[in-house]
């Protein structure tokens, strides 16, 4: 699906990224996928998974993935857009 939503915007010279998050029990996780327009047809992809220093919520742990993917781009300076799953509630003064 993530894909779908990439692929809808080749013209835009910028990174994309797609990031997510895993909690199972005492254990969590994050995976990013990158993706860097070069120019509307080329492009490179990268994936990246990290596992989360402590266990956290699934909430959280979307928000780690985020920095994570940040850490990644920002010293790239360009454009970005991060995607993140529409489902993620975050708490009232967050």
């Amino acid at each position: 699906m993530f894909m779908t939503k990439l692929s809808k915007y080749p013209h835009i010279q910028a990174i994309h990224v797609y990031c997510d998050e895993s909690v199972n029990g005492s254990r969590s996780g994050c995976g990013l996928f990158i993706r860097d327009y070069i120019s509307a047809n080329l492009y490179t992809n990268t994936e990246v998974s990290r596992r989360l220093p402590a266990p956290m919520s699934s909430t959280k742990g979307e928000l780690y993935a985020v920095l994570e993917a940040l850490h990644i781009v920002a010293p790239l300076h360009k454009n970005s857009g991060c995607i993140v799953r529409p489902s993620i509630h975050l708490p009232h003064g967050l």
